[in-house]
């Protein structure tokens, strides 16, 4: 229950930091969900639909490394699919219109939805996917694979947003990455402060 909890958690947080940070700025947070905001942007296409299909492939690969990361981040990219598809019409109303702030604050919202995802041992797909296999299979930073993942796909933000925007994408992205990193470091914290407790009750 307190996985599934923090699941959920996790995907609402992006959710919320896609759809109503990014979407109304007309920025990419990169990766899939990047893809799925461009296709959006350019043929107002359900955000949701091809947010899933584009994410087939990648867990077709998730299934073979972890069968635990597979369920677990199939469930939180199945939720995320229905949250941004039902929250994205809500956008052009309740959107923040500032790309400062749309790129600055959002990225770090989404950041810390997804940092509480990989702590579930979960993800929302695409760039968060790679990313947490990176880091289970070779230790590399969850942060730095998912942020440079991300960012693969904004040279195609270049083209089909303008300079303009593919700029505050790339502040969206690394504000993104910062917020992973927050999440990780406070679980650190705590985890070291409760082992530094439990040996000095030992002793």
């Amino acid at each position: 229950m307190g996985k599934t909890l923090l699941i959920f958690t996790g995907v609402l947080i992006c959710a919320i930091g896609n759809v109503f940070f990014a979407i109304p700025n007309h920025i990419t947070a990169g990766g899939i969900t990047g893809l799925s905001t461009l296709l959006y942007y350019w043929f107002n296409w359900n955000m949701g639909v091809v947010y899933f299909l584009l994410n087939v492939p990648l867990f077709l690969i998730a299934w073979r490394f972890s069968k635990s990361l597979f369920f677990q981040s199939i469930s939180g990219m199945l939720l995320c699919s229905i949250m941004i598809g039902l929250l994205t019409p809500l956008s052009e109303v309740y959107g923040v219109k500032h790309l400062w702030e749309g790129s600055c604050f959002g990225g770090l919202v989404m950041g810390l939805g997804l940092g509480i995802l990989g702590f579930a041992n979960a993800s929302l797909g695409g760039g968060s996917l790679t990313g947490k296999i990176l880091n289970m299979k070779y230790g590399f930073s969850f942060s730095l694979s998912t942020m440079l993942i991300d960012a693969s796909v904004l040279p195609f933000a270049w083209f089909g947003i303008g300079a303009h925007q593919t700029l505050f994408s790339i502040i969206f992205v690394v504000s993104s990455a910062f917020g992973i990193r927050i999440v990780d470091f406070s679980i650190r914290s705590i985890w070291t402060a409760k082992n530094i407790k439990l040996s000095g009750d030992k002793s």
